[in-house]
């Protein structure tokens, strides 16, 4: 629960900084905002594959633990 908690909320401030920085650039429109924002939120979705000691392990991730995690960006996609 604790580890769902923290990634929504690192995915809630990507996605408001990507909405930021995509406003600042002046060239979407709404639906592209909409867009921009949602795929923000889910781009560590792949996380729910990598086991709960791997994503809350205190201290430094082995080689083996470090490949899980690469891992998620492919899990997710």
């Amino acid at each position: 629960y604790c580890t769902f908690i923290r990634i929504w909320q690192h995915s809630k401030r990507v996605a408001e900084y990507s909405l930021m920085i995509a406003k600042s650039m002046n060239k979407f429109s709404d639906k592209d905002y909409k867009i921009i924002y949602r795929s923000a939120l889910l781009h560590d979705i792949g996380k729910i594959a990598v086991p709960d000691m791997i994503l809350n392990k205190p201290g430094r991730l082995t080689d083996e633990e470090y490949n899980i995690m690469r891992k998620h960006t492919v899990w997710g996609g």
